[in-house]
């Protein structure tokens, strides 16, 4: 049995905690035990304090998602009728704060067209990736010769 778990309030000097990013378990306000996920700091925290029951906390991160300033000019470039979300390795990767190479976009339909949109609009190279599954990729030659890829799929589901 574990006390409440919850998201530390905003606004309680938390944000510049050292466990930023983490789950603690808390007794009487102070930090008993942490980990990746509330399993890992309930059990770390039941090695010394096996009888009591601490609160699991989720520590937000210290600094907002950070994203490559090539996010807003994709933002420019799409239609404003049909909504298209970043999804997968980009989203983590911000989350972790690791440095993001790719974005991929999951889009009602179209994917291909809005992938061929964006790269005229960047002055980049577009390749069809499945023309079948309405899928398409962008690729963005950087001045350092790294490359920046973007994908747009159209969604699979219903």
């Amino acid at each position: 049995m574990t006390g409440p778990i919850r998201p530390a309030a905003p606004g309680q000097g938390e944000e510049r905690s050292p466990y930023a990013g983490r789950w603690v378990a808390r007794l009487r306000g102070r930090v008993v035990g942490h980990g990746g996920t509330p399993q890992q700091a309930l059990r770390a925290a039941q090695v010394r304090r096996f009888k009591e029951v601490p609160e699991i906390r989720y520590m937000p991160p210290q600094t907002p998602l950070q994203f490559p300033p090539l996010l807003d000019e994709v933002r420019n470039v799409l239609p404003e009728d049909i909504p298209a979300y970043l999804v997968g390795g980009a989203v983590r990767d911000a989350a972790l704060g690791r440095a993001i190479h790719d974005l991929d976009f999951a889009v009602a339909s179209g994917g291909l067209r809005l992938a061929r949109r964006v790269a005229d609009s960047l002055h980049a190279h577009f390749y069809p990736l499945d023309r079948e599954r309405d899928t398409g990729r962008v690729v963005i030659i950087q001045p350092d010769n790294s490359r920046l890829v973007l994908d747009f799929a159209s969604f699979r589901g219903p």
